[in-house]
């Protein structure tokens, strides 16, 4: 005779993050259940930063859980629409950062000793005509 008893019955994520508000380590169990298809998805979309997306998902979940509906027993669409938002931010702001890069490269480098600032003829306005080409005589030597 086995000594254990099987339950026909399994905790819902909804049952699980309820609990998780009085007793925090029961999330556990809802990573547990949706850390693989959560790092798949981040993954597919973010490539290397996948990885981080999905913890963040996580964490971003648990300080949420509070907010979650009980009346949904699969945490499984909630979980990947904060991924999907979290994913979203992620590739705005590295697209920004990329686009940055970009204007950068196609600015004319400018060659040192070449000051857009001189005047055409005798150095900038106010100069003292006796300092010599480009020379300010506010500075000092």
């Amino acid at each position: 005779m086995s000594s254990w008893v099987q339950c026909d019955s399994v905790d819902t994520d909804a049952m699980m993050i309820g609990r998780s508000l009085r007793t925090p380590e029961v999330f556990g169990e809802v990573f547990d259940r949706h850390w693989d298809s959560v790092y798949r998805y981040c993954r597919s979309r973010a490539g290397d930063a996948g990885e981080d997306l999905a913890a963040e998902t996580f964490c971003l979940a648990f300080d949420r859980r509070g907010t979650y509906e009980l009346d949904r027993p699969d945490a499984g669409p909630w979980l990947l629409g904060l991924a999907t938002n979290l994913i979203r931010n992620h590739l705005r702001h590295s697209d920004r950062g990329q686009r940055a890069v970009e204007r950068m490269k196609s600015r004319r480098v400018r060659r040192p000793g070449r000051c857009r600032h001189r005047a055409r003829r005798g150095g900038p306005a106010g100069a003292d005509p006796g300092a010599g080409p480009g020379r300010d005589p506010r500075l000092r030597p």
